[in-house]
């Protein structure tokens, strides 16, 4: 599981490289599968608005994308309004 993740982050770099892109920021927690950030996104559905964690996590990092890694899954987490689909 660990050398997959390390091939898959390696092929991402390679990729954004590749297309001369820049990768997003990564929010990486500080325990394995960053199950303390799974940990407090959950509690934080009892005690906070439901988009503030997710808010306060992508503002802490620079600009407003970031890419968060939980259970070794990539997501990707905006707050800039151009990423936000429509509604009709």
């Amino acid at each position: 599981m660990y050398l997959k993740g390390k091939y898959h982050m390696w092929k991402s770099k390679r990729r954004a490289f590749e297309l001369g892109a820049n990768e997003l920021p990564i929010v990486e927690g500080k325990w394995p599968g960053s199950i303390d950030l799974l940990y407090q996104l959950v509690t934080s559905f009892k005690t906070e608005y439901v988009g503030e964690f997710v808010g306060n996590l992508v503002s802490s990092a620079p600009g407003k994308t970031v890419r968060i890694r939980i259970l070794w899954e990539d997501e990707v987490l905006s707050i800039h309004p151009s990423a936000q689909p429509h509604q009709c």
